[in-house]
This record gives C-alpha cells, sequence and structure tokens, in this order.
C-alpha cells in the first residue's frame, strides 16, 4: 500500500454520522470501488457520499491521496472533494497542483474556497485551455459574480480572444444568470471602443448576449452598433436573447426579410415574451417552403399568439402537408383554443396519419384541461423539432405488386442516358463538389426527351430532364428514387433517410416553356424506399415509418392489405427500382 493511503487511513479513525462505519474504513474501501478505466460507478458514487457525510473532517484524509501513485485513487480523491464542503484557503495549494497534474474533477472545489487567488486560478485555466460543458466551467458558474469580470478582461486585451474562450465565456454566463452582471460594463466597453479588436468586438457582444436580459443596460449601445455592418449579424444575435423589448423587432425584420427555421425556434424559446412577433409569423404560414411553414405553424402556439386561432385551423385541413395539420393541432392545444375543439374531433377521427390523430387527441384533453404539454426540455431544440411525436409505427413493409406503365424505362435503357452531375462531400476546407458521370437509377419517356435522376443518399441526387435535342438540365436538386405517371400527372418520389432526417416529398412534374417545373405536391410520412403504381392507378410509395398509397387527385391514406387488396396477384411485376 502507498505511503500516502497509510497516512490517509492513519489519520481517518472518526465515525461516519448516524453510523457504525468509522471513516478509515470507508477510506480502506476506496480501492476497491475505484475504476481503472476512470469511470465513476455506483458503488464508488455510494462511497463518495458516505465519506462526505463527514464533511470538513474528512479533508486531511483525501488531501494525501493527491501523492497516490494510482491515477484511479487521485481521480477519486478529487470527485469526492468537488462537492464537499467546508474547503478554505489553506488547502488550496494541494487543490491547484492536483489541478495541474491533470485531476479533471478538482475545479469545483477551487470553486467553493472562492478567494481570489481560487477564482483567479480557474479564469487562468480556461484562458490556457478553454473547453466547454465541463468541470471548470461548471465551476466558474459556481464562482459566480466573483468570476465575472475576471472572464471578461480578456476580450479588452490587445491580443485577440481564442474562439473557444469566448463559447466557454458565453456558456458560462448563460448559466450564470444575474451573477453574470459585473461583466456587463467591461464587455460593453469592448464592444463599443472603436481602438478594440474587431473579433474580441464581436465576440464581447456575442458574450453580452449570452447574459441575455441581465445586460440589458446595453440594449442601447447595441442598437446604435446595428449601423455597423461589420458587427451587425452579430448584435442581431445577442439582442434576440435579451428580453422581447430588445428582441422582437429584430425578429421581426428577420422573419420578413431572411426567414430561417432556427430563428423561428429560437423565437419560440422565448414562449409567450415572443408574442410580439407573432404578425409575422403568421405571414409564414403561406411560405412556398414546407419546412418554413412547418415551424410557423409550431412556433406560434409556443409564443401564445391567440391571434392565429383561426388561421391554425385552417391549417387542420392541409392536405398537402400532414405535418402541417400536426402543429395545427398541437398549437391549437398550447393556445387552449376551445373554439377549435369541433375540427379537432374531425380531425382525432378522421385523418389518415396517426401522429396527426394522436395531436388532435391530445389537443383536446388539454384544452379541455385534462392533461397539459410535458415542461420544457432543457435541451428546447428537441422539444421543438418533435421528431418522437412524428413518427409512424408500421412494424413491417408491404409488397404489392406494381405495374410497369408504358412510359417508364427498363433499367437496360439507363446507360445512354448518363448525365454530368456531381458529389457533395464536407472536408477541412467545408463543402466539396466531384464532378461524376451519373447512370440515372430511374426513368420515363416524356414528348420531348426523357426525365431521369439519382440518389446518392448524402452525397446528393437529382431530377434531370434530357430532351432529345438539346443539353440536359437539372429540374429538382433533391434526393430522387422514382418518377412516375399518376393519372394525368408526372410524380417524382424523392427524400432521404441519414442520421436523423427523415424526409420524403412528391414533386408534380408540369411543363412550362418547352421545359419542367417542379411543384410541392404531397409531403410523405419518411424516406421513399419503394415506389410504384398499382393496377387501379394509385401510387404506391414505401416509406421508412409507413407505408401511402395516392389516387391521382391527391388523396394520401395509409395503405394496408386491405386497401391494396386485388391489386396484388392482377398486375404483373414492374421493373426493380433502385434505393
Amino acid at each position: 500500500m502507498n505511503a500516502a493511503l497509510i497516512v490517509a487511513l492513519a489519520l481517518a479513525s472518526a465515525p461516519v454520522p448516524g453510523g457504525s462505519t468509522s471513516l478509515q474504513q470507508l477510506v480502506e474501501r476506496i480501492p476497491e470501488v475505484v475504476d481503472d478505466g476512470g469511470g465513476i460507478g455506483t458503488d464508488a458514487q455510494e462511497l463518495a457520499s458516505r465519506i462526505q457525510a463527514h464533511g470538513a473532517a474528512a479533508i486531511p484524509y483525501l488531501l494525501p491521496l493527491f501523492r497516490e501513485e494510482s491515477e484511479p485513487i487521485r481521480d477519486f480523491a478529487g470527485y469526492i472533494l468537488r462537492d464537499l464542503e467546508g474547503l478554505t484557503e489553506e488547502h488550496l495549494n494541494a487543490l491547484i497542483q492536483a489541478r495541474l497534474h491533470g485531476d479533471g474533477w478538482i475545479p469545483p472545489a477551487i470553486a467553493r474556497i472562492g478567494t481570489p487567488r481560487a477564482i483567479a486560478f480557474l479564469v487562468e485555466d480556461l484562458k490556457d485551455e478553454p473547453q466547454t460543458q465541463s468541470q471548470l466551467t461548471h465551476a466558474l458558474v459556481i464562482a459566480g459574480r466573483k468570476a465575472a469580470a475576471l472572464l471578461a478582461e480578456p476580450f479588452g486585451a490587445a491580443a485577440p480572444v481564442h474562439e473557444l474562450y469566448a463559447s466557454a465565456v458565453c456558456e458560462v454566463f448563460h448559466e450564470m444568470g444575474s451573477n453574470s452582471g459585473p461583466a456587463v460594463a467591461p464587455l460593453l466597453r469592448v464592444a463599443t471602443g472603436g481602438e478594440s479588436l474587431l473579433e474580441n468586438q464581436a465576440h464581447a457582444i456575442q458574450v453580452l448576449g449570452c447574459i441575455g436580459p441581465s445586460a440589458a443596460a446595453a440594449v442601447p449601445a447595441l442598437q446604435a452598433l446595428r449601423k455597423n455592418a461589420a458587427l451587425r449579424k452579430t448584435v442581431d444575435g445577442a439582442l434576440m436573447r435579451m428580453g422581447p423589448a430588445a428582441a422582437t423587432p429584430v425578429f421581426v425584420e428577420h422573419l420578413r426579410t431572411k426567414p430561417t427555421v432556427y430563428l423561428l425556434r429560437d423565437l419560440a424559446e422565448l414562449r409567450e415574451r415572443g408574442k410580439g412577433a407573432g404578425s409575422a409569423v403568421v405571414a409564414l404560414l403561406k411560405n412556398e417552403d414546407p419546412q418554413l411553414r412547418f415551424a410557423a405553424a409550431r412556433t406560434l402556439g409556443y409564443i401564445q399568439f391567440t391571434a392565429a386561432t383561426d388561421a391554425l385551423i385552417t391549417m387542420l385541413g392541409d392536405v398537402r402537408d400532414w405535418r402541417m395539420a400536426f402543429a395545427a393541432a398541437e398549437s391549437l392545444g398550447r393556445l387552449r383554443a376551445t373554439r377549435a375543439l369541433a375540427p379537432l374531433k374531425a380531425v382525432a377521427t378522421k385523418h389518415w396519419a396517426p401522429p396527426v390523430r394522436d395531436a388532435a387527441r391530445k389537443a383536446t384533453k388539454v384544452i379541455n384541461g385534462k392533461e397539459t404539454y410535458p415542461a420544457g426540455n432543457p435541451n428546447f431544440a428537441f422539444e421543438y423539432f418533435a421528431g418522437d411525436r412524428m413518427r409512424f409505427d408500421q412494424q413491417a413493409s408491404l409488397e404489392p405488386a406494381l405495374v410497369a406503365a408504358p412510359d417508364e424505362l427498363p433499367e437496360a435503357s439507363f446507360g445512354p442516358l448518363t448525365y454530368e452531375s456531381e458529389v457533395r462531400s464536407v472536408g477541412v476546407d467545408g463543402e466539396r463538389r466531384t464532378p461524376i458521370k451519373q447512370a440515372p437509377q430511374f426513368g420515363l419517356r416524356v414528348s420531348n426527351g426523357h426525365l431521369v435522376g439519382a440518389s446518392r443518399g448524402e452525397w446528393g441526387g437529382e431530377l434531370m430532364h434530357i430532351p432529345t435535342d438539346a443539353a440536359a438540365k437539372k429540374i429538382l436538386d433533391a434526393n430522387a428514387t422514382g418518377i412516375h405517371k399518376v393519372g394525368e400527372h408526372i410524380v417524382a418520389v424523392t427524400g432521404l433517410s441519414h442520421i436523423v432526417t427523415n424526409d420524403g416529398m412528391l414533386y408534380r412534374i408540369v411543363p412550362r416553356d418547352g421545359a419542367y417545373v417542379a411543384e410541392p405536391w404531397r409531403v410523405l410520412p419518411g424516406a421513399p424506399r419503394r415506389s410504384g403504381l398499382l393496377s387501379d392507378g394509385r401510387l404506391f410509395v414505401s416509406c421508412l415509418g409507413a407505408d401511402v398509397v395516392i389516387t391521382p387527385e391527391g388523396d394520401m391514406r395509409l395503405a394496408t392489405p386491405e386497401n391494396i387488396s386485388g391489386t396484388q396477384e392482377q398486375a404483373p411485376p414492374a421493373p426493380p427500382r433502385r434505393k
């Protein structure tokens, strides 16, 4: 046994409060519970809690363990001290030495000492090795107001601040809340100082935004800085986080000029404080981008914009995009819109998509006071994008026989229709585009040539028009997986499943001025895996999540053995389709 541990055991003889096991016996158990891999298991956590129950009396017996040869024992000592009360300046040197030797658990213990030297050491530690979501940033949050001004000092220096340091300070101040107040004045001096480095000005503005409403005193100066084109984007991002009075005009301007899904998410996170931007959000319900429409419908409920109730009730009947009905139902529930009860009841019983029916039933219960929506997720993005509540739970894909329409091209004819394309990828220098020769994966004969396309998964895809007497032209920049003649309409099947993405869309391909254009038609329940015509002329699409059938008029239903019965043995099999 190492001498340091022997010393600790010799000292550790005090009884555990309320128990019969002595501190010495607890310390003796440390080698038994530590994990050579560095983890803290259940037994180790329990032992740490029992030792911590001794309070400051345990400190003299833990500090010698920092001289142990065993790294897991040294780390475990830091883990126990991290949450131990009673540490003082006399213990600081030992804790600093432990940190300098790589103990990752010890910074909160140093923060609890709270003396100027302890706080200064932690700030220097962050400057030397900027990091986020660590014991060090947690320690600085514990230090609170004592650390705020020191953390702000580097932004006013002549040297540029490291981007990682700025991000770490942002995280710390966001969690500190009002305790970050002492940093506002020095950060504002950097933000408005004509002699400050431009990048440090931008970082200081960013950090003021992370402080949020507690930095409200900086709002007038930041609004004046919007005139600086080089800083305006950063200033707007900061103002959006400083409370409704500062944020609303900026949100409204951006929503009307350059709306994005992430902008709507940030507005939704303000909840009722974002209500002032509601009219600008309502306008996006008519935007051509389906993702923006969906996000707008979601956001209206979060910001409690009751004036949107009628527009949301109308959205319940959106036949193009089932997600709009889902979002509208949930937002009407959040708005407690009693006049939506009748249309919600109809949706809950008649809509083809199970997630929409579920959302309508939930909204009805919330409006009637029988249920509530869950409390906010600490990571608002997970709550906002609602992926878990929009999943279809079909267990197995159907396999109906599909008809080979007369104008659909057999695979043997694809070779001569090879076209120029490009593979998209991401490298250390950003997005890369590599030219390739792409053989079609599907095709359809049209009066003035062929419509062909391909999907390369996360590396891109497209739908092309190859005229008989002209160069190929891209119609659609999307992962295209099939094209079919559905009634009088040409319909392209597109979509992608990759990591968290699972999207699918049907486009109508419309002739216009001797060429073709793609118009969004119906949103699928997921990325397409297989598509083709049933013998009765309906389009069948097997998606990741659910199979659907669509009539030539656009009526979409879940595919079931019953509603595709009679199509499975009458039709000759279609040519195989590549995924």
